[in-house]
């Protein structure tokens, strides 16, 4: 395999997924979401379907299992104003599509943002009035041909926007600064997205299938739920599912926003797919993750239990997926705390019958993503040296195209044993760039001539195919 084969199976599998028509068994109500619709309509066939994110969003307690929420193919749907969720997911109903056509796109912006009414504070520097408090994650102009720098409290000196695309959200001041050499917005830009912080779909429950969507423009999550609950002065508990699917999705240009009261924190995150705990039967196939802040899919929980009943990822499938220009293509982790903060040696957290498979992950660390603080981050698959307990954990037949930091980081703090078996991958990385990093405290193997030729000694697999490129 070549560079040049990479490149033309990447191509090849995007416009497969954005071809790929759902997979429906409805055995419910069905509701319909289309531009010719109305809100005030019962949403029960495509001549009566709701018209805006508001319909479901507004009706999702009268949803069952088995019912089915149905976006029209070639429509675009934003909310009708800023907020933190678009849609909350219920129990065992499915978000898919109907007619013909491009897959319906939901958006996590309301507006295109430049048709507001944005004010000349100087010959580059333009400002905006935010009646919200969501802080703001990015800026994307003209579908991704260019992206803003944030500028953020606490970790940069001066938040002045100076240099061109440089922006700043003063969310106390409701103001929104942007910094454009070239010219006001309206004029330079045919679209702008102001990613706010929320998630697009709301909620990991069980049952619930996605198919055949297109999330784009969040400064949080496309889909984010929590199975660790936290009552009031009491101690977490996990509640976990049973079957998830996302499928035939594409999920671009997520994340970036400030992570907590955006006065006082600096951290940013934002993720495509997140699951704040664990559960089974969850099945990720078929999708392209593009432009995500921090990771693409992470299933992560770190903290202190209330019970004994452990945080654990059973039986998930991650399968014919392409990943683009991530920080994190799978992050994973999970470690219980005692009381006193140290990781629980005895703990029954882990991933038990996981297998990525098949996947695609390219450019780690190249996207917008870059513009994390901290270097020493990016990889295909990251696993931070957690606990990680696993049995049955296969990362086979995928190919993992270059990370600005390490390829794979698959440490288990519990032990070299615990990490996940590696089965037959390419390899393609920078010459002399971090390959692999499986033990915790050892330096992860390095990428050149000399390792490739005895992959197990660099803790890959005998049969682990290496591309060496430069750059």
């Amino acid at each position: 395999m070549t560079f040049y084969d990479i490149e033309m199976k990447s191509r090849e599998l995007r416009e497969k997924i954005r071809n790929a028509k759902p997979e429906l068994h409805i055995k419910g109500t069905t509701y319909y979401v289309s531009h010719d619709g109305n809100d005030e309509n019962d949403g029960l066939s495509p001549n009566t379907a709701w018209k805006t994110l508001d319909g479901p969003f507004n009706n999702s307690e009268k949803m069952n299992p088995g019912d089915a929420v149905l976006f029209r193919c070639g429509d675009i749907f934003r909310p009708t104003y800023p907020r933190r969720s678009g849609i909350k997911l219920r129990p065992g109903v499915t978000y898919s599509s109907f007619g013909e056509g491009k897959k319906p796109i939901i958006y996590g912006t309301a507006v295109n943002g430049v048709t507001l009414n944005w004010k000349k504070e100087s010959d580059i520097l333009y400002s905006l009035d935010i009646d919200h408090q969501l802080d703001i994650g990015n800026i994307v102009f003209d579908e991704g041909k260019e992206w803003g720098y944030k500028k953020v409290k606490g970790r940069d000196e001066d938040t002045t926007p100076t240099l061109d695309l440089d922006y700043f959200h003063d969310v106390s001041g409701h103001k929104l600064y942007l910094c454009s050499e070239k010219g006001e917005p309206a004029k330079r830009w045919k679209d702008m997205h102001i990613c706010n912080c929320c998630t697009i779909l709301h909620g990991v429950e069980s049952g619930v299938v996605i198919d055949g969507l297109t999330l784009k423009y969040a400064g949080a999550f496309a889909i984010s739920g929590g199975t660790v609950k936290y009552p009031p002065n009491a101690l977490p508990y996990y509640e976990g599912f049973s079957d998830f699917t996302v499928r035939n999705c594409e999920m671009e240009w997520i994340g970036g926003s400030i992570q907590g009261d955006p006065t006082k924190s600096t951290t940013r995150f934002g993720n495509g797919f997140e699951i704040w705990g664990g559960g089974s039967n969850l099945l990720v196939e078929n999708c392209y993750f593009n432009q995500c802040y921090d990771a693409a899919l992470t299933q992560q929980f770190s903290g202190q239990m209330g019970t004994n009943f452990p945080v654990t990822v059973e039986n998930s499938v991650f399968r014919n997926n392409l990943f683009e220009n991530n920080t994190y293509d799978y992050e994973y982790f999970l470690t219980e705390f005692d009381e006193n903060r140290k990781h629980k040696a005895d703990s029954g957290f882990g991933f038990f019958n996981v297998s990525f498979e098949n996947n695609i992950c390219r450019k780690n660390g190249y996207g917008f993503g870059n513009q994390r603080p901290a270097r020493y981050s990016p990889a295909c698959l990251k696993a931070w040296g957690h606990q990680n307990k696993s049995k049955n954990f296969v990362v086979k037949n995928n190919i993992f195209d270059r990370a600005d930091y390490c390829l794979l980081e698959i440490m288990a703090g519990a032990g070299e044993e615990y990490a996940p078996t590696l089965d037959g991958n390419v390899y393609c990385q920078y010459e002399n760039k971090e390959w692999i990093r499986k033990v915790k405290g050892k330096p992860a193997s390095v990428f050149n001539g000399d390792t490739i030729k005895n992959p197990t000694a660099n803790y890959a697999e005998a049969n682990a195919i290496t591309i060496i490129t430069r750059k």
